[in-house]
């Protein structure tokens, strides 16, 4: 009983997370929307909308995707387009946010090695009906290897440096955090249901869900007046 309650309170606590993180984005908007962020609220709308209605799939049995009774509560389908939309931002938004020819180069092939594996992996696992783990996988490993680049680039920035990279750097310390979980919890819920729920997988996710995007509310509430703006109009 005390496991689905607190179950509960996670399922609904991340719901209100991704209302207060588009929220924010919305009114902090001001402080980037002249950046490559600019359509960050539309992806976050996006991803808000994306649970909603993933979560009526699941608990309502008239709404469905798949009109087959034994999968009429499955809703991988929206959620796998979601990781594709997802990773595929985040590398765009690495790639446009360095000037380390490097990071540049490593994005663009772990872009096209992440279509790749989205080309592929629908022949091994049903788009419809699985999660897609070696297109996750692969593009977990990227979203890990970019993130941890553009910080360790961004350190060495002086203290005051723009609005963007404020956001950016933060929004990529959630992405460090989640991505070396988020594969390996789907693959075992996939593989090993019974471990699974053993270990609390599932609240585990939520709770790096939480974390994630906590980050980009600590980004959002950053930002702010900066005394030149002249570094965010140059670079972006």
């Amino acid at each position: 009983m005390t496991g689905q309650v607190g179950l509960f309170i996670l399922e609904n606590a991340f719901i209100l997370v991704y209302v207060l993180v588009l929220a924010l984005s919305l009114i902090k908007y001001k402080y980037y929307y002249d950046t490559k962020l600019k359509a960050l609220p539309i992806l976050l709308a996006y991803i808000l909308l994306t649970e909603i209605f993933g979560g009526l799939i699941r608990n309502i049995d008239e709404i469905q995707l798949i009109f087959e009774e034994d999968y009429q509560n499955y809703n991988h389908l929206i959620f796998n387009i979601l990781d594709i939309v997802f990773f595929l931002y985040f590398f765009r938004i690495y790639s446009v946010s360095t000037t380390n020819l490097e990071l540049k180069k490593y994005v663009k092939w772990g872009a096209v090695l992440f279509c790749l594996a989205s080309a592929v992996n629908p022949f091994l696992n049903s788009f419809m009906l699985k999660p897609q783990l070696l297109a996750i996988l692969i593009g977990s490993i990227a979203m890990i290897t970019f993130s941890y680049m553009y910080l360790k680039e961004t350190k060495k920035m002086r203290v005051t440096f723009s609005n963007y990279h404020k956001l950016l750097q933060s929004i990529s310390k959630g992405l460090l955090i989640f991505y070396p979980f988020y594969p390996v919890i789907l693959g075992i819920g996939q593989t090993n249901e019974a471990l699974y729920y053993k270990f609390y997988l599932r609240e585990l996710l939520f709770l790096l869900i939480i974390i994630l995007y906590g980050y980009f509310i600590i980004g959002f509430v950053r930002l702010g007046n900066m005394k030149s703006n002249t570094e965010t109009k140059k670079a972006f």
